[in-house]
């Protein structure tokens, strides 16, 4: 954040890892950043099977959580 070079910032979210105190703690941690992507978790060829019992979050929770991480970061995108 602090160096000349262009950053942006990126975590995969899944139920049961993250909740509203956990993305808000990641959105300070981000704060003053440019860009940051939120990318719904799937379940598709995980190298580690024990995620498969976690879901992913609805549009409806992604934007919650979009409109959290927007009090700290420029433009936040929701894949």
């Amino acid at each position: 954040m602090n160096s000349k070079i262009k950053n942006e910032f990126l975590t995969t979210i899944l139920k049961g890892f993250h909740d509203e105190a956990e993305i808000k703690k990641i959105a300070k941690f981000c704060q003053g950043a440019k860009k940051f992507t939120i990318q719904n978790f799937r379940k598709q060829q995980m190298l580690n099977p024990d995620f498969q019992k976690y879901s992913s979050f609805t549009p409806k929770e992604l934007e919650f959580f979009k409109k959290i991480i927007e009090k700290y970061v420029e433009t936040v995108i929701v894949m």
